[in-house]
């Protein structure tokens, strides 16, 4: 089942349209309904040239990213550690956020920029290229990041129903990286909360991280000297 945000922002006077962004699942049902089920393939993001996505698997048995038409998947492995292995799109996924960007805008970080603060450099990069001030629209950043905190879900130890974002938490694989260079995939949007953002923020990222890891990013600090890439076009 689709629940569609269509995330397009009205053309107006010096403001360009958003990439469409298609969502199928919401974080409200995974977490407060207990809908683990898959809610689409991955093959929806990857039908288009230039797909972009990023999501959890169904059953919560892992996370993804798609980065211009390739899928990277992490698996828990029960051992406290993850699998990665890369889709073809047969895979069923609980969450799935997507947009398609035939070009994209680079703008160099000047300063290091945190998580927390990344919303509001996204937003003001964005609408100072055009794009609407509220979003939604995907954004990439590659290059040098430091402390670097990530998970990857793990439904299997969650029970049936309703739960909580502290279970979830609890229940997935985590990890931290003190240095890396790798490439985030984020949304963003200031009218998406519990659809494919969490209520306290207006980004939701995931990293795909040197040997094929692709993660959901709790934490982190984008170096002075990283890439911020908007939509050009699409």
């Amino acid at each position: 089942m689709l629940a569609s945000v269509l995330c397009l922002g009205a053309l107006q006077l010096g403001v360009v349209a958003a990439p469409q962004v298609r969502c199928y699942g919401a974080l409200m049902e995974i977490i407060h309904q207990g809908r683990l089920e898959g809610r689409t393939t991955l093959s929806a993001a990857l039908a288009h040239p230039h797909g972009y996505a990023l999501g959890a698997l169904a059953g919560l048995n892992g996370e993804f990213i798609i980065l211009d038409g390739k899928a990277y998947l992490s698996r828990p492995d029960h051992r406290g550690g993850v699998v990665r292995s890369i889709s073809a799109g047969a895979d069923s996924a609980a969450l799935l956020v997507d947009a398609h960007v035939s070009a994209w805008r680079d703008i160099r970080l000047s300063r290091a920029v945190t998580l927390a603060a990344l919303q509001d450099t996204v937003q003001a990069r964005g609408k100072a290229f055009g794009l609407p001030a509220g979003g939604a629209y995907p954004f990439l950043i590659e290059g040098a990041a430091s402390h670097v905190k990530w998970h990857v879900a793990d439904g299997s130890k969650l029970p049936p129903g309703p739960s909580t974002h502290e279970a979830h938490a609890k229940a997935a694989v985590h990890g931290e990286t003190k240095q890396v260079t790798a490439t985030f995939l984020g949304f963003y949007s200031d009218h998406d909360a519990g659809t494919f953002l969490h209520h306290d923020a207006n980004v939701h990222v995931h990293a795909l991280l040197p040997g094929g890891t692709a993660a959901h990013v709790d934490d982190a600090v984008f170096e002075a000297g990283a890439v911020l890439r908007l939509p050009k076009s699409w």
